[in-house]
């Protein structure tokens, strides 16, 4: 079955973290009405699949995520394998965010830039953007390639890298390596500045946010836990922009 949508959306993530996916395509939904949305399942429950399928989701699988656990690999890695997962889907360009992420506004124009790679920028812990060797320091919680070979390369290489819980590393190494124009987003939109949202970091449960005016991701506490979705979807409703 081949599936043809120009721009697609996709996220992909185990059962453990699916407390993350409804809000994050429901807000993706909210702000973005022409985007196919699409989810890399790995080992999610009959329920936990509808529950996305009654949002519009379109459900992709692919034998190749057993390696990941077989070779003790992080599910963060899950963003490699955009190539198994959409080999059945035609495209023009694919969006991939972090299943742990609030959309906040329409992201969709990111599609009409020209560049092959489009991804926002890193900052330091002192708020300064960085660079990689000169190269522009790219965030992977959020990207958009129209490039399908860019997307082969990540299948073919995710199983070599020694650093089992850094993808992001390989993926800045490989971009450096290709000869894919790129684009960094702007800072001043799509990264913070740390002076002003020191009393966003921590909600009252002690959650820490990045925060992003076009998305919140949920990062990890000292004890690499998370926020629990109840806490997340009240955070989202109370804090919701752009309405």
């Amino acid at each position: 079955m081949n599936v043809t949508n120009k721009n697609i959306m996709i996220s992909s993530c185990d059962t453990k973290f699916f407390k993350y996916a409804i809000p994050m395509y429901t807000s993706f939904k909210k702000f973005n009405k022409n985007t196919a949305m699409y989810f890399g399942n790995v080992n999610c429950t009959t329920e936990q699949l509808q529950s996305l399928k009654d949002l519009g989701v379109i459900i992709v699988n692919t034998e190749k995520v057993k390696l990941i656990k077989q070779n003790i690999l992080s599910y963060c890695f899950l963003d490699l394998l955009l190539y198994d997962f959409l080999k059945e889907v035609k495209f023009d360009k694919v969006m991939w965010i972090d299943t742990d992420t609030l959309i906040l506004k329409r992201i969709e124009n990111l599609f009409s830039y020209e560049e092959d790679f489009i991804g926002h920028p890193g900052r330091n812990k002192e708020g300064a953007i960085m660079l990689d060797d000169n190269f522009p320091y790219i965030g992977f919680g959020l990207w958009v390639t129209s490039s399908k070979q860019w997307l082969k390369t990540l299948s073919d290489n995710f199983m070599t890298y020694e650093d089992r819980l850094a993808e992001g590393v390989l993926m800045r190494k490989l971009l450096k390596e290709s000869d894919l124009k790129v684009k960094q987003l702007d800072p001043s939109i799509w990264n913070f500045s740390r002076d002003l949202v020191k009393e966003a970091l921590l909600d009252e449960k002690g959650l820490y946010y990045k925060v992003y005016p076009a998305t919140i991701g949920f990062s990890r506490l000292n004890n690499n836990t998370r926020g629990d979705s109840e806490g997340i979807r009240k955070w989202y409703n109370l804090n919701m922009v752009n309405q």
